[in-house]
């Protein structure tokens, strides 16, 4: 494709099966008649009347009008962008479609050196200076006002917030640190090192590398434990009134049964059994959900004579 041809992003776009006479819908007038085809890159249906060709605005074509460039459109189909603009403003489609927008993203016609440098004088201190006095004292328009109370209020990236508080702290990363930690790097890793992913973000923020990081964390602590990386969770002491239970019914009700009862495993209570030296069972159990309801009351007795 030639360059200056502007492209379809969303096609292809195919054009309905239909002969001379035929009816189309249109999405604007209805039911209308097929008059011929037009003479374009992508030839098209064209209503039945006299004087300059109009195109039937089918779905399809809709669909192109709805989210591709009014450049491409007239290319493509041999349109005004006027016309293009009075299909949208029917159709309620946005005055900048994802074609548009990319159209002005890619193609604005500004050399790249010169862009840069444009971007360049931008941010310097006079012009910041300058845009600044222009805006003191003028109240910002509603939509600018709900869009930055919007976007204060959201939840804010773990990137975002290491590096806001990096700045907070005057930490400037370098490529050749120090030896020595400063005070707001220890603050920093200390506040945000136990959360995922946080590591390559502080490195970045600090200009030290991910072993320093991970390194100075489990030195000092700051790192997460076995335990806590695991999910696992600390044993559960066994209580007397725990004990007296299982000595009183390891014989008549299953393992299961006193597991989902105690709240724990199967294999603790099996091998708390054996911790206790109790003889294993010689007779059969009481299955069902009568058992269970028995020793649940049963623990609540020994509970409350406890108490």
């Amino acid at each position: 494709m030639h360059p200056d041809v502007p492209p379809l992003l969303f096609g292809p776009y195919s054009p309905p099966e239909c002969t001379v006479g035929d009816w189309l819908n249109d999405e604007v007038d209805g039911l209308l008649q097929v008059g011929g085809w037009t003479d374009t890159p992508i030839p098209w249906p064209r209503r039945k009347k006299n004087g300059r060709p109009s195109l039937i605005l089918t779905e399809e074509l809709a669909r192109a009008v709805k989210h591709e460039s009014s450049a491409a459109i007239s290319y493509w189909w041999g349109v005004s962008t006027t016309k293009v603009w009075q299909w949208r403003q029917v159709l309620g489609a946005p005055r900048i479609t994802e074609g548009t927008r990319h159209r002005l993203q890619t193609e604005t016609g500004v050399p790249p050196d010169a862009a840069a440098l444009g971007r360049e004088r931008a941010s310097s201190p006079e012009s910041r200076a300058k845009m600044a006095e222009k805006k003191r004292g003028k109240a910002a328009h509603p939509n600018t006002r709900h869009a930055l109370l919007t976007a204060a209020k959201a939840p804010k990236s773990l990137a975002w917030r290491i590096k806001s508080s990096a700045r907070q702290l005057g930490i400037i990363p370098s490529e050749s640190p120090t030896t020595f930690w400063s005070a707001a790097e220890d603050r920093l890793v200390r506040r945000y090192y136990r959360e995922q992913g946080a590591a390559a973000l502080l490195a970045k923020a600090t200009g030290r590398s991910i072993h320093a990081i991970r390194g100075t964390a489990r030195y000092k602590g700051w790192a997460k434990t076995n335990v806590e990386r695991r999910g696992a969770t600390l044993r559960k002491r066994w209580t007397v009134e725990e004990e007296l239970f299982l000595r009183l019914e390891h014989c008549v009700i299953p393992a299961a049964v006193i597991a989902t009862v105690l709240g724990r495993s199967i294999s603790v209570v099996t091998n708390r059994t054996g911790q206790l030296g109790l003889p294993k069972a010689r007779r059969k159990y009481h299955h069902g959900k009568q058992a269970w309801s028995s020793a649940k009351q049963l623990l609540e007795r020994l509970s409350r004579s406890a108490d």
